[in-house]
């Protein structure tokens, strides 16, 4: 629905770049803009077909006369690996467990969906020691890969020197 997708941006802008009291964590001191642009939230819905490597999961919550959109998280397939990635909770909604849901949610429909999966796997801004050490605690590990800040990508400018560092979650056997 067009006010859904208008919602969906919105938490997702908010999420990554505002600073909201319930918030524990965002980009708003160390990105300006928006994190997700409508073409590129199109783009990324519009994927969704049975041949795309590309998953996009929007997280409900029953209220029971009604529901509330609380979230998001993307995966892309890429051989033996699931990327996660455009992984929000609306900040009204943080701190009360649905993002450690949707994280264990995604990687347990990606595992499902790809027997042969070796690993999961995502991109953090460097300097994001929060959420970093979040990601640690699920079982993520610093792989010591890094790239530089995707301008082309449209998803905010840095305010200060940025990098993207990679974590990777094995599968174990």
């Amino acid at each position: 629905k067009i006010n859904d997708f208008a919602e969906l941006m919105l938490i997702i802008n908010s999420a990554y770049r505002d600073q909201h009291l319930n918030s524990w964590t965002n980009e708003s001191r160390i990105v300006s803009g928006d994190r997700i642009q409508s073409k590129q939230l199109r783009t990324l819905i519009n994927q969704q077909t049975d041949i795309s490597n590309t998953h996009f999961f929007v997280a409900e919550l029953d209220l029971g006369d009604d529901t509330k959109i609380i979230g998001c998280i993307q995966i892309d397939f890429i051989e033996t690996n699931a990327e996660i990635g455009t992984f929000c909770i609306a900040p009204n909604w943080q701190n009360n467990g649905f993002g450690q849901q949707l994280l264990k949610l995604a990687e347990e429909y990606s595992y499902s969906v790809q027997p042969k999966l070796k690993s999961y796997s995502m991109w953090v801004l460097n300097i994001r020691r929060e959420l970093i050490d979040f990601y640690i605690r699920k079982g993520y590990q610093i792989t010591g890969i890094e790239s530089e800040y995707p301008l082309e990508a449209h998803v905010g400018k840095p305010l200060i020197d940025l990098k993207l560092i990679q974590l990777v979650k094995p599968l174990s056997f």
